[in-house]
């Protein structure tokens, strides 16, 4: 036997095989070979390349965003995308309904502005005041005020009027009531019924001073309180800073003023009052 077929025998006993036909590799010990130029080791590029994924090189991809942005939605290349897209939308209509309210509320007549409720205190519960002559002391007893010429006040009424107050416009008793004041919200309804009384002395007029006017109050507005309880004379409206009570030297409320034919105060009082003492401030500014 050759040296050849003796080397050959030596192999087969130590693998355990019996033909040399044998040493053929079997399918599962075949390795196919790699392709031309290409490593097939496992962290290579090449392997990389070739594996499952197999996406376009950089310079080949469109762009997430910009121009082709419609485009890569509707490929569905990257789904997350669709939000993006569906926000951009929400915002573009958005803003041009936002462009749209405000050219057509730009055309809105000025009809349509509602007052808040110091615009309507400042316009309708209260009034601009002219005032002149000398400003009365404040209440005190004994009086301080007695014979000194009343101010004279020009303001306007809840009907809207502008009227005279005070020195020559006659004989007048002038009551200064606060809306949220609880001796006014008391003594206004007995006054309204002493007013319908047949006796009264003739000739002097009875006039009621809204002032002190708060629209955060109880009682608010005064207007609405003046018509429930039916007050029947004129009602003057004060400035928002109580010019007219001011004027006339008020220190609490209700508060009352008499004065005479001549333009003199005859009489004043502070607090409640009662029947007698209403009708002597009646007769004192008839005398």
């Amino acid at each position: 036997m050759s040296d050849q077929a003796q080397r050959e025998g030596r192999l087969l006993e130590s693998d355990g095989r019996s033909d040399p036909s044998d040493l053929a590799p079997t399918p599962s010990e075949a390795v196919t070979a790699p392709p031309s130029g290409k490593s097939t080791e496992p962290g290579s590029d090449e392997n990389r390349q070739d594996r499952w994924w197999s996406r376009k090189p950089k310079a080949q991809r469109r762009p997430i965003l910009g121009p082709r942005l419609v485009w890569n939605v509707f490929e569905l290349q990257h789904p997350w995308k669709v939000f993006f897209a569906a926000l951009a939308g929400l915002v573009t209509v958005m803003m041009v309904v936002s462009a749209i309210l405000v050219a057509t509320s730009s055309d809105s007549p000025d009809d349509d502005i509602v007052l808040l409720d110091d615009d309507v205190a400042a316009g309708v519960e209260t009034s601009s005041v002219q005032a002149s002559g000398s400003v009365l002391p404040p209440f005190a007893e004994p009086d301080p005020a007695m014979g000194m010429s009343a101010p004279t006040v020009i303001a306007s009424t809840l009907d809207g009027d502008r009227v005279e107050l005070g020195a020559g416009g006659g004989p007048v008793v002038i009551g200064f009531f606060a809306h949220w004041a609880p001796h006014s919200q008391e003594e206004m309804p007995q006054v309204v019924q002493w007013l319908d009384a047949p006796d009264l002395p003739t000739g002097v007029e009875v006039v009621a001073v809204s002032t002190s006017v708060r629209s955060e109050s109880e009682n608010y507005p005064p207007s609405a309180w003046f018509e429930r309880v039916r007050w029947p004379n004129t009602v003057v409206l004060d400035s928002a800073e109580g010019a007219i009570a001011s004027q006339f030297g008020l220190t609490g409320f209700p508060y009352w003023v008499a004065v005479n034919g001549d333009g003199e105060i005859v009489g004043r009082s502070a607090g409640q009052i009662t029947e007698p003492m209403f009708r002597a401030l009646l007769a004192a500014a008839a005398e």
